[in-house]
């Protein structure tokens, strides 16, 4: 994976787990599944990204088309299914 973290932009944390924005907009993930270093349900979504911010638990990335994809504590912002339609037009996390 090292080979991998060149031409990074910013590093988002949660409490046991590191995301990653490249400069081309992809996300590179790793630490405590958990809490989010396994982005692999999202990783197809994971494209375009502008920020990404974390909380204790899970991932927030804000995407140039306005929308937001979540990973991590599905009991802690990581799933956002339920407000996904409602999450457009988004300009800051």
């Amino acid at each position: 994976m090292t080979a991998e973290l060149t031409n990074v932009k910013s590093i988002a944390n949660t409490k046991s787990a590191f995301a990653a924005l490249k400069t081309d907009g992809t996300v590179l993930t790793w630490g405590y599944h958990a809490h989010g270093g396994d982005s692999s349900a999202v990783q197809s979504e994971l494209n375009n990204v502008v920020s990404i911010i974390g909380n204790d638990w899970a991932f927030a990335a804000l995407k140039t088309d306005g929308t937001v994809v979540t990973w991590g504590n599905k009991d802690k912002g990581g799933i956002s299914s339920a407000v996904k339609t409602k999450l457009t037009d988004v300009i800051e996390i």
